[in-house]
């Protein structure tokens, strides 16, 4: 039998860990409540940067609005975009040349293993 002493004990040591889980569910509410105000607050920054850059940079003809692979929005200049296309435009070029020469240069191999073996073919037979 349990005497009254040690019920007692258990009672408030389950009330201390009662209490302490309610403390800690109620801390993890408000840290999350916070992390959602900051979020949010995050979002509304960037909308408010975002249309000041779009009210600044749409006085200036000179900028245009460019949107990367990443999403992510800048505004450049047009003389700076005609050069980044152009690059980009140039090694997609070189690299169907290179492409290309390779698979000159594979058919070409096969080609002569070909003229190869037909001239080993002739002379075969011809020799008997």
């Amino acid at each position: 039998m349990i005497t009254e002493e040690e019920k007692e004990r258990i009672r408030k040591e389950h009330r201390a860990l009662l209490e302490k889980r309610q403390q800690e569910l109620e801390h993890q509410v408000t840290a999350q409540e916070q992390s959602e105000h900051d979020k949010l607050v995050k979002d509304e920054l960037e909308t408010v940067i975002h249309e000041e850059e779009d009210k600044f940079y749409q006085d200036k003809p000179d900028y245009i609005k460019v949107k990367d692979r990443q999403g992510n929005i800048r505004w450049m200049l047009k003389s700076e975009f005609d050069q980044k296309r152009y690059r980009k435009h140039k090694v997609r070029k070189k690299r169907t040349h290179r492409s290309s020469k390779k698979i000159l240069e594979k058919v070409s191999v096969v080609l002569i293993v070909l003229a190869m073996i037909v001239i080993s073919i002739i002379l075969y037979r011809s020799a008997t």
